[in-house]
């Protein structure tokens, strides 16, 4: 289950002081908080909530379980909620430290650092761990973020991390970035959503690509993806 990953997160880096997981349900951070407390109990545990829906932050707050009357919907649908339940409350409580409550911004930032430096296309509830981290609150390392949720298609990490569009990749270098390791970091047969296609293509053929900085551009064809070097 969710707590073997204490187990890989200890052999890969057994220095780790503190571990950050988004919450949804509560199961995930359970079961990681579980583990960590029998295995190496000194090690912190941060859940990680979007500002639309942070229940869990609310109930620590408040020292009881509570229902989060701001929620609203947004693009990070895998985790926050309405409320905590009493009994995932009872078994999250004795496990994790404390809930770190990020803007949406800050989610978005996220999940484009995770596609421009590890190649990780991550839904928002994903990043979320990554963001929590980025903000220092979870105190000092070795910090390991969760990154769990890649539950999103092409158009959608678009639209939610590059919120200017793929269309202002031309006039800004961060984006165009994002734009080209979005495509190195899918499968050599993924299909590209055809409302993306075209422009790709712009991006590719601009004179702002440099493939020297950004590595082997995936051209598009056919809906396609596939690299230049295998051409």
């Amino acid at each position: 289950g969710h707590a073997t990953m204490a187990l890989e997160i200890l052999e890969d880096a057994p220095d780790v002081a503190v571990v950050v997981a988004g919450i949804g349900g509560g199961g995930l951070i359970t079961a990681l908080g579980s583990a960590f407390r029998a295995l190496k109990p000194e090690v912190r545990i941060f859940g990680a909530e979007p500002e639309t829906a942070a229940p869990m932050a609310l109930s620590l707050a408040r020292g009881s379980p509570q229902a989060f009357e701001g929620w609203t919907p947004s693009f990070v649908d895998g985790a926050g909620g309405r409320s905590v339940f009493p009994r995932m409350w009872e078994r999250m409580r004795p496990v994790v430290d404390g809930c770190i409550v990020l803007s949406l911004e800050e989610t978005r930032r996220a999940m484009r650092l995770l596609a421009e430096k590890s190649r990780v296309i991550a839904e928002g509830a994903g990043a979320l761990s990554v963001a929590a981290a980025l903000t220092g609150q979870a105190g000092p390392g070795p910090v390991v973020a969760v990154v769990s949720g890649g539950n999103i298609d092409l158009t959608k990490f678009c639209e939610r991390s590059l919120p200017m569009g793929f269309h202002a990749s031309r006039r800004s270098g961060s984006l165009l970035a994002a734009a080209v390791l979005l495509l190195t970091a899918l499968p050599l047969s993924a299909q590209v959503p055809e409302a993306t296609t075209a422009a790709l293509k712009q991006i590719f053929a601009s004179r702002t690509y440099a493939p020297e900085r950004f590595g082997p551009a995936r051209w598009i064809e056919g809906g396609a993806a596939y690299t230049t070097l295998e051409r």
